[in-house]
């Protein structure tokens, strides 16, 4: 899995997501400390533990907008 610093995944945001949704993730690093991850939702979702199925979609649709 690559690294990339935060200021420059901002600007290839939508690389780094094509590749991820292509089953590359990429961590994402400030200041050197690792401190998140792109990866597709289908991986997302292969997560043990996370619940994310239509009735969380439902969920967030039913949520007040900020």
């Amino acid at each position: 899995m690559r690294e990339i610093e935060l200021e420059k995944a901002q600007k290839k945001l939508s690389a780094l997501v094509k590749d991820a949704v292509a089953s590359e993730p990429t961590i994402i690093t400030r200041n050197g400390e690792k401190v998140a991850v792109i990866l597709s939702l289908d991986d997302y979702r292969n997560l043990p533990g996370v619940r994310f199925g239509m009735d969380v979609l439902a969920d967030e649709d039913s949520q007040p907008q900020e």
